[in-house]
């Protein structure tokens, strides 16, 4: 095992600061990758969701019938990739920002606009499956100050605390 402060010397056509190394550099999977956030989960393991569309793809053209998500993972600080799941259906994968509640747990935090909620779900084997969605308590008077007619809201960036809350940050557009 490798922990990310120790892995050794980058290869001689050391990388840091350019791009990253691509995970998948075959194109026969599709020729358009879309990377999502970074998971670590563990001291030697991060993991990325990747979308990867086909026949000319674009972001604007990208669609369930010609996309699909493949997981990679990194043991040696990003090093190296191999892919341990997918293809899925961008459909049906689990949109949302990721995080690590426990050892060897991955939660998902994602807000439901229409039923103005933020809804979690878990993941016990890197990604692989995930439990059903359950929906989180907001705190305060969302509907006074935050679901007024006429605004938007995004999910800008989070934390958990340690008591379980999650601190987010939204940006509320009039």
């Amino acid at each position: 095992k490798c922990r990310l402060d120790r892995c050794g010397p980058w290869p001689e056509e050391d990388l840091r600061g350019r791009p990253w190394i691509n995970p998948e550099p075959e194109l026969t999977l599709g020729d358009h990758h879309w990377p999502w956030p970074l998971t670590r989960i563990t001291d030697d393991e991060i993991i990325l969701p990747l979308r990867i569309a086909r026949n000319g793809a674009s972001t604007h053209r990208v669609s369930p019938e010609n996309s699909a998500v493949f997981l990679y993972h990194t043991l040696d600080g990003g090093r190296s990739w191999s892919q341990y799941g997918g293809p899925v259906r961008e459909d049906a994968f689990p949109r949302g920002v990721w995080f690590v509640p426990e050892p060897g747990v991955i939660g998902r935090l994602d807000f439901d606009a229409q039923r103005r909620q933020f809804v979690l779900c878990d993941s016990t084997d890197k990604g692989l499956t995930w439990s059903g969605e359950r929906p989180g308590k907001l705190l305060g008077d969302w509907d006074r100050d935050i679901f007024r007619e006429g605004t938007d809201n995004i999910i800008c960036g989070f934390t958990p605390l340690t008591d379980g809350t999650f601190l987010v940050m939204l940006m509320h557009r009039y």
